[in-house]
């Protein structure tokens, strides 16, 4: 055989050797499509279509290749569209054609918080000045797991439906006492004696209790749609019970009244928990008459009644 024809037939082979990889990699390279659902309707603060996060960090773990695992990777949102693309690579890839064994976890920025420790808990906070949307907004904190719940994978675009993490309160005002609206006039509504710092752990999807808590106050947002006062803060079991502090003009008297604010039972205000109270607002007092309790901050629970105390 020739040397030209020697060097001929080496060349068609390294062609189809490189088209034989190409054709491997390109199965291998599917892209990975992240969308996240639109049905957190209740996110803290949100009115009409903004109710999807800007951003937040995710894990891939497909468990055949460490090159296609991603770690705390920040997802960013693509414009008006429920779906997200990583910052910054230019996409993520598939390296299994079945999902079953692929571990994923993804979970808005806490407070003030430009990255997650992937390895150890974290402290984190919620604003204590949630009197405006802008605040209430950045305190939230959703999550979303394969080894819990809100992550299913279908034809490999993976699928988030958000769970929040933190206990919500709503304050709904029942005018008693012979009082109209026009006679009252509400400045502001304080929260005292709440969880605003505590300990959560990215790797676990869960709060750390051996991170100490603080406790404080939180100036709560006016939520002028439903007419409600509203924050959220960290689940914790509390030493002393909350305080609800409001400031009002009442038949042109100004008035801080206040009253007491107990959780459902010795578990504290637990994590996803919406705590809707009916306040009876009276010309000198005002008093909780019922607490509604809410999972995933839905205004109804599971079974479609409410749970009140």
């Amino acid at each position: 055989m020739s040397t030209n024809l020697k060097l001929l037939l080496m060349a068609a082979i390294s062609v189809l050797a490189v088209f034989s990889c190409t054709k491997h990699e390109d199965v291998l390279d599917k892209e990975i499509n992240v969308v996240v659902s639109a049905g957190v309707m209740t996110r803290a603060g949100y009115s009409g279509t903004e109710i999807l996060p800007e951003n937040f960090v995710m894990d891939i773990v497909q468990n055949v290749d460490s090159k296609y695992d991603y770690k705390s990777i920040l997802m960013v949102k693509d414009g008006d569209k429920n779906t997200f693309s990583p910052e910054p690579y230019s996409k993520m890839v598939w390296a299994v054609n079945s999902f079953g064994g692929v571990e994923v976890k993804a979970m808005t920025l806490p407070y003030e918080m430009e990255s997650v420790d992937p390895d150890n808990s974290m402290t984190i906070n919620v604003s204590a000045y949630q009197s405006t949307e802008v605040e209430i907004l950045k305190s939230d904190l959703l999550a979303a797991a394969t080894q819990k719940s809100g992550i299913t994978i279908t034809d490999g675009t993976i699928k988030i439906d958000f769970a929040h993490q933190l206990s919500k309160i709503d304050v709904k005002y029942i005018l008693s006492d012979g009082l109209t609206p026009s006679d009252v006039t509400i400045y502001s509504a304080t929260l005292e004696n709440v969880c605003v710092q505590g300990g959560y752990s990215y790797a676990e999807m869960a709060f750390d209790e051996d991170i100490e808590q603080a406790i404080g106050s939180i100036s709560m947002y006016h939520n002028l749609t439903d007419n409600t006062f509203e924050a959220i803060f960290l689940p914790f079991i509390p030493s002393v019970n909350p305080r609800l502090v409001v400031k009002a003009k009442v038949c042109d008297q100004e008035r801080v009244l206040t009253c007491p604010v107990t959780a459902k039972d010795a578990n504290g205000f637990m994590s996803g928990k919406r705590y809707m109270l009916n306040v009876s607002f009276k010309r000198n007092s005002i008093a909780v008459n019922s607490v509604d309790i809410a999972e995933g901050w839905d205004t109804e629970t599971d079974d479609n009644t409410f749970d009140t105390i």
